[in-house]
């Protein structure tokens, strides 16, 4: 993305944005090492991967021209957000199917 205008109030929008990213990151981690015991966050998960896909078709015209991402690109991301969420789900089904000797 190309960023023209780095303003005090998006520097400011930042900095909390970087904060609730750190979060998910710990808790990404949390659901990745016992993933039969977080279950919900896998499928949280799934589903902010599913949104942030269809943001990307509903708002890939103002992504483009706002931060001067190509379409092709966009959806790109789109495809790769959707794949995300599958995979997801995926091994979640997986890992509940597997024995319980293998947590």
């Amino acid at each position: 993305a190309e960023v023209t205008e780095w303003s005090p109030q998006f520097l400011y929008i930042l900095r909390p944005l970087g904060l609730f990213m750190l979060a998910l990151g710990v808790l990404a981690g949390a659901a990745a090492l016992k993933p039969l015991q977080h279950r919900t966050t896998i499928y949280a998960f799934a589903g902010i991967f599913v949104v942030r896909a269809c943001h990307r078709i509903i708002f890939g015209q103002e992504i483009s021209d706002v931060f001067g991402i190509a379409g092709s690109r966009n959806m790109g991301n789109m495809v790769f957000f959707f794949g995300l969420a599958a995979v997801v789900i995926v091994l979640d089904q997986l890992a509940h199917r597997a024995p319980e000797s293998n947590s």
